[in-house]
C-alpha cells in the first residue's frame, strides 16, 4: 500500500503552485497515507527490535518536505488505524482519530530519536500518548534561520536518512526545519521530580502521574520515563569503545532465575561435583538456539562478543527459529567460554537490535566486579523464619550492593540481616535505589562488616 500511493504521490506532485492547488486534495491524502504507513512499519519493526530503514526514513523527510513547500501539513483525515500509537485498550478516543501530517511526521521523528525500538513492547506508545496529552506546542516544528542550534532543538532535512539531529552537519544542503522539544522535556523533567519526591515519602499516588504513565505498571513507570529523557539528551559515549577483531565465544546466562543459580552453585563447597551437574547448562549458555536448523553450523549460534568497553559490551548471534527468549532489562551474567566457571560478570540488557543479516545484537550494561549468591532477612522474616534470595555484588566503583526481586516490598534505609555462603551474618541497611528493572531492583547496601 504505501509503494502504490508513492507512486500515485510522485506521478501527480508538482512543485509549480498553480498545478499543485489543482491537486492540493488528492496529493494531501497521498502523502498522509505515505507517512501512517510507514509510521506502521516503524512500529511494526520495533515489536522485532529493528529500525526503520534509511530508504523509509528518507521517503518521510522527502514526502513531508514536499508539502511543507506548499504549507500543506495541518489538515487532519481519518486515519487507517493506530497500531504502535495508542495504548490497546485506550477508549479516551474515537476508535478512528483524525490526524494531520505533521502530526504523524513529529510522531516518527520523536520515535526513531528516542530509539524506541529497544523499548519493552508493551510501552511503545509511550511517546504518542505525551504528545497528545501535552499537546503540539510540545514537540513542534519551526523554521530553520541556520543560526546556531538552541539547547531544546533538532534540525533535520529534506534529505536525511535517519531521526532528527542535535547538531548540524557540515555535508547537508538544502531545506531544513527544526523541531523545538523543549515542552517535552520540561514537562518529563517536572514530572520525574514529582515522583522522586513522593518515592521520598513513600506515597506514590498514581492519580497525580500523567495520563501516560497512569496507564503502566508500577515498575515500568520510571524506567520508562527516564528513557524518554535520556533519549532528549545529547549522548556522548564516556568509555571508548574496543572493537573485537577475533571470535570470542561467550557463556550467556539470562534472567534473574538463571543468574541466581549460577551464583548459588559457584558458592557450592563441593566444585567438581557442581561442574559435573552443570555441564549440560552451561554448554547451552554458549548458544543461542537450543535447537539448530539444518542449514545452520554450530558456530553460527554460539554468543560472541563484537566490542567491549568499561561499562559494557555488545554481543551478537545468528537468530534461528529456536532463538532463547531475551527482553529489555533482562538480568544476565556472562563470561568467557575457557574461563573458570566463577569468573562471570553481573550486568542487564539496555538494548536489542535485529539486523537485515538474520543476527541479533543484544548490547548489555555491567552491574558488577563480584557478585555472590546471599540470603537476606528482615527483622519480620527472623520472627517468622523466613528469607528471601538475593545477590551481594560490588559494582564498577568498587561500592557495595545488592540486587533483589522487583516484587520483594523493600524501601531505602530499611535494616537487614545478610547471610553470606559461609555462613556469616551481617547487619546491613538499604541504601539509595541505584536501578529499578521490570524483574530486579538495586539498592546501595552500607555495613562496617562487608569486605
Amino acid at each position: 500500500m504505501a509503494i502504490s500511493y508513492k507512486l500515485l504521490f510522485h506521478t501527480e506532485y508538482s512543485s509549480d503552485p498553480a498545478v499543485f492547488t489543482r491537486h492540493r486534495d488528492t496529493l494531501y491524502g497521498y502523502g498522509l497515507r505515505i507517512l501512517e504507513l510507514l509510521r506502521l512499519i516503524q512500529r511494526l519493526k520495533a515489536l522485532r527490535y529493528q529500525k526503520m530503514s534509511k530508504t523509509d526514513w528518507l521517503d518521510v523527510n522527502q514526502v513531508f518536505f514536499s508539502m511543507l513547500l506548499h504549507n500543506a501539513v495541518s489538515d487532519k483525515l481519518t486515519l487507517l488505524g493506530t497500531v504502535g500509537v495508542r495504548e490497546r485498550h485506550d477508549k479516551s478516543e474515537r476508535a478512528t482519530p483524525r490526524s494531520s501530517m505533521q502530526e504523524i511526521y513529529l510522531s516518527i521523528q520523536l520515535f526513531g530519536l528516542l530509539e524506541t525500538n529497544s523499548w519493552p513492547t508493551r510501552t511503545l506508545h509511550v511517546p504518542d500518548a505525551y504528545l497528545a496529552s501535552l499537546g503540539p506546542e510540545s514537540f513542534q516544528i519551526k523554521p530553520d534561520n541556520r543560526a546556531p542550534l538552541q539547547p531544546g532543538t533538532l534540525v533535520t532535512y529534506l534529505n536525511s536518512k535517519g531521526p532528527p539531529h542535535f547538531q548540524r552537519r557540515d555535508d547537508i544542503s538544502g531545506p531544513s526545519i527544526l523541531i523545538d522539544y523543549t515542552g517535552l522535556y520540561n514537562a518529563l523533567v517536572k514530572e520525574h521530580e514529582e515522583i522522586g519526591k513522593m518515592k521520598f515519602i513513600d506515597t506514590l499516588d498514581p492519580k497525580k502521574l500523567s495520563r501516560p504513565l497512569q496507564a503502566l505498571n508500577d515498575e515500568e513507570r520510571l524506567p520508562v520515563l527516564e528513557s524518554i529523557l535520556t533519549g532528549l539528551r545529547q549522548r556522548t559515549r564516556q568509555q571508548k569503545r574496543h572493537r573485537v577483531h577475533t571470535y570470542d565465544a561467550l557463556r550467556v546466562y539470562f534472567g534473574r532465575d538463571e543468574v541466581m543459580r549460577l551464583l548459588r552453585d559457584i558458592s557450592s563447597k563441593d566444585p567438581q561435583r557442581t561442574l559435573n551437574s552443570r555441564q549440560f547448562v552451561d554448554t547451552l549458555a554458549r548458544q543461542s538456539s537450543l535447537l539448530s536448523e539444518d542449514n545452520k553450523s554450530h558456530m553460527s549460534n554460539q554468543w560472541a562478543m563484537i566490542n567491549f568497553s568499561s561499562g559494557g559490551l555488545l554481543i551478537g548471534t545468528e537468530e534461528t527459529a529456536f532463538s532463547t527468549p531475551i527482553k529489555i532489562g533482562q538480568l544476565v551474567a556472562f563470561g568467557p567460554v575457557d574461563a573458570e566457571l566463577h569468573r562471570v560478570t553481573l550486568g542487564y540488557i539496555n538494548r536489542l537490535q535485529r539486523t537485515d543479516d538474520h543476527r541479533v545484537e543484544v548490547a548489555i550494561v555491567r552491574l558488577s566486579t563480584h557478585a555472590e549468591a546471599v540470603i537476606i532477612q528482615t527483622d519480620k522474616d527472623i520472627k517468622e523464619k523466613s528469607a528471601h534470595a538475593a545477590m551481594l555484588v560490588k559494582d564498577l566503583r568498587n561500592q557495595w550492593q545488592v540486587i533483589v526481586s522487583a516484587t520483594l516490598a523493600l524501601k531505602s534505609g530499611d535494616p537487614l540481616r545478610l547471610i553470606r555462603a559461609d555462613g556469616a551474618k551481617l547487619p546491613v541497611r538499604l541504601g539509595e535505589i541505584w536501578l529499578v528493572k521490570k524483574e530486579f531492583t538495586v539498592y546501595e547496601l552500607r555495613s562496617p562488616g562487608l569486605k
